[in-house]
């Protein structure tokens, strides 16, 4: 399947698709947004007929830098801006100095946006390899989806890897949903004043996990890892299971009995 990608950043590593920038060196998240090419805003315009008959209830969310209008929402429709997701981001400094953006960037005509966080200081070492933890924010221009914010060990790159962790989240019920009503900066605030119990427990997650593997190396492939998160093996309610991606290719499948571990 295609990238889908619009405009796209990533911090060292080049994704499959070879498409967009790549930089060296951590940087701001505002600088970020830029290189990703998502310093643009959306704006509502209302919609007529041929015979210029306003269409009641409904407006059309226009991207203002290229004047390409998105898509058609309700009238009560509250856009949520690139740069609140980035915002969002640059105030997770007080949790965590050490997050840093590893990839932003739009898919398709830029409906559906996204910024990926690395936090380093949870990373947990297995043998010679390492779980990477990730915070993901993922908002839709178009009423596509709601502005949502989860922890995923997916790096997203791509629609694909998009889906990847989409089907975690929404298997488990993790992080936030933020639907695009007259209250939703409210609700931001909310989720980022809850962010450093969610770190925290993050933590607890992997720890446990990597803990939990010693140093056994049994792979699988798999799409991603929640069920520290929430998730039961079927048939076993004694049981956790996670599969954890720690690196590009690579991921870890655990059974982790409850009375294992104990989330902090």
């Amino acid at each position: 399947m295609a990238a889908n990608i619009n405009s796209f950043a990533s911090l060292r590593v080049p994704a499959w698709h070879g498409l967009g920038t790549v930089i060296d060196k951590p940087v701001g998240s505002f600088e970020f947004q830029e290189i990703a090419g998502l310093n643009w805003s959306v704006s509502d315009s209302e919609i007529f007929t041929s015979g210029m008959v306003q269409i009641q209830g409904k407006k059309a969310i226009i991207r203002n830098d290229t004047g390409y209008p998105l898509g058609i929402v309700g009238s009560d429709y509250v856009s949520i801006q690139n740069e609140e997701l980035f915002r969002f981001v640059n105030d997770l400094a007080q949790f965590d100095t050490e997050m840093v953006v590893e990839t932003a960037g739009g898919l398709g005509n830029g409906e559906t946006v996204w910024v990926l966080v690395k936090m380093p200081s949870l990373e947990k070492k297995i043998g010679d390899d390492r779980i990477v933890p990730y915070l993901t924010l993922i908002n839709g221009h178009i009423g596509n989806h709601t502005l949502k914010a989860f922890p995923t060990p997916i790096r997203i790159v791509c629609q694909n890897t998009m889906r990847m962790a989409l089907k975690g989240k929404n298997s488990f019920s993790i992080g936030w949903d933020i639907r695009h009503t007259s209250n939703a900066v409210e609700r931001m605030m909310q989720a980022k004043n809850s962010l450093k119990e969610i770190r925290i427990k993050t933590g607890g997650i992997y720890r446990a996990a990597a803990d939990r593997m010693g140093g056994e190396t049994s792979y699988v492939i798999a799409e991603g890892a929640y069920g520290f998160l929430g998730g039961k093996a079927p048939g076993a309610p004694d049981l956790r299971v996670a599969e954890v991606e720690y690196g590009e290719r690579k991921t870890v499948r655990i059974e982790v009995k409850k009375t294992d571990y104990q989330m902090v």
